[in-house]
């Protein structure tokens, strides 16, 4: 059984339909056999139907920060990025062919070139980029162990029910769906969960997004009905935590788009660089010589103690840069800022006057702590009303500390998640995914569920135009913790 379990899809004389090993039903369009080229994908008929689907689930981030500690998400159980892979044996293509069931709002045809890479820091951003990525990512881990001729001819056709822009990591889900497909295409099937969440974070980075690898780790390893406490620090582990029954997550949405690679230097990757300026600020202050070379504010918690005493070394409010590169400068410049991240960070210093270190350290410091407790409830209180009631008020807090000391929310999500937090049957509410718009999650009583919705729709969305038919009908929905990335198979590649 290969790690990342499979289903055989359902096969008719004429159709071969791929199924979502969750539901049970066509994920999919059918691609048919006897057509020369299908009227949606553009498919040959020469194409071997020898295909894989790999679901990565949405997820949410019940409480989440950054720079080495503990972070607490939710795979979604309903939304998936799924791809369906095959060999053009008359190889009438050069690279890799990548076709969008989604043809109304992605009707071309894209080509990746193996020859002639895109640097994907530079290229313009739209889905087609995390596809990419997985790609060279993929080639680059297994660079000398693979017969890469396996890549040039192939087909890959992608959908998503993931909503895009909206927090729910749809650009992750896609990454990991993408970078387990090429694996599997070139006899890389095997691979670990874990090695394919540490490949599939260095890929994302290619995009140029900073991140954390949160999202593509949940995406792989995520468990049914549970939450899952990810440690990055000294080495990635993950251990499943249950939550309470008798809630459910309620994922609403701002109506703001939050379009994490688009908007990077100005907000997701600035965050990013005021937390490194503010460990190595800290760090000075403690008295360490070797301050340049501490890369989280958890590696340096973990050499001085507790950071609380500290944090008054950190000056307040917006500091122009002039004035951090008199206090951190190695000669006139910044100390190197890590691997990771470094050519993120020099963009982000070329079109940045000021930097707020103090607000972003406490915020993720006190995080830190919510999350522990969170973990700590759900794995020991259980069922109990009360422990409920203390989840719903960390997340409450969490939402608090984003907005103010973060900085990462927009005025729609904010009314949006405070009448989520007044809505009846509403134990907590925060945003979700990188901020700056996109969607919150809520935990509810299920009970109170229909009740809760109800309200929202009447006070947030019924103020905006919006009702329940068609394309005027809010994206707001009801789900559970769901599982991770997943295969389903018909066949061999390339028989």
């Amino acid at each position: 059984m290969p790690p990342f379990g499979h289903n055989r899809c359902l096969c008719f004389p004429t159709d071969l339909f791929i199924l979502d090993p969750y539901s049970k039903q066509p994920a999919l369009a059918h691609l048919p056999r006897k057509t020369s080229v299908h009227p949606v994908c553009d498919l040959s008929v020469k194409l071997i139907f020898s295909l894989l689907s790999s679901n990565c689930y949405a997820l949410n981030n019940l409480l989440t920060l950054s720079l080495g500690y503990s972070v607490l998400p939710t795979a979604l159980d309903d939304y998936t990025a799924m791809i369906a892979i095959g060999a053009n044996p008359s190889r009438s293509h050069d690279g890799v062919k990548v076709l969008n069931l989604d043809r109304a709002k992605f009707p071309e045809t894209r080509y990746l070139s193996l020859t002639s890479p895109t640097f994907m820091s530079d290229a313009p951003h739209d889905w087609i980029s995390y596809v990419e990525c997985a790609l060279q990512g993929v080639r680059r881990q297994f660079s000398g162990d693979i017969d890469e001729t396996k890549l040039n001819g192939l087909v890959l056709v992608v959908q998503g029910t993931v909503p895009p822009a909206a927090g729910l990591s749809s650009s992750s889900a896609l990454v990991v769906a993408a970078a387990l497909a090429f694996c599997w295409s070139v006899g890389k099937g095997d691979i670990r969960k874990v090695t394919l969440a540490a490949l599939c974070v260095e890929c994302e980075r290619l995009v140029g997004t900073a991140g954390g690898g949160m999202d593509q780790t949940v995406s792989c390893l995520a468990e049914p009905r549970k939450a899952l406490l990810i440690d990055f620090e000294p080495g990635l582990k993950a251990m499943a935590v249950p939550l309470p029954p008798g809630i459910v997550i309620v994922v609403a949405d701002s109506e703001v788009a939050s379009e994490k690679a688009v908007s990077a230097t100005t907000q997701f990757n600035r965050r990013v660089v005021e937390c490194q300026l503010a460990t190595w600020m800290l760090a000075k202050s403690a008295g360490f010589e070797n301050w340049s070379s501490f890369e989280t504010l958890h590696q340096l918690e973990q050499s001085f103690g507790a950071l609380g005493e500290l944090l008054h070394h950190l000056p307040a409010g917006q500091v122009p840069v002039c004035k951090l590169q008199r206090s951190l400068s190695v000669g006139d410049f910044f100390p190197p800022f890590p691997d990771r991240y470094s050519e993120v960070a020099e963009r982000v210093l070329a079109n940045t006057m000021s930097f707020n270190l103090r607000d972003r350290a406490i915020h993720v410091l006190n995080e830190k702590d919510r999350v522990q407790r969170f973990a700590a409830l759900c794995l020991s209180a259980g069922t109990t009303t009360s422990c409920a009631q203390s989840l719903g008020a960390l997340m409450n807090q969490s939402h608090s500390s984003c907005r103010d000391l973060y900085e990462c929310s927009c005025p729609e999500l904010d009314e949006l998640i405070a009448i989520c937090q007044t809505a009846p049957g509403c134990l907590g509410a925060r945003l979700t995914g990188a901020g700056w718009g996109g969607m919150c999650v809520a935990l509810c009583d299920e009970g109170a569920v229909e009740d809760f919705m109800t309200n929202v729709k009447e006070k947030f969305y019924k103020q905006r135009g919006k009702g329940d038919d068609g394309e005027k009908s809010p994206l707001m929905f009801v789900t559970r913790a769901g599982g991770g990335a997943g295969v389903v198979w018909e066949g061999k590649l390339g028989e």
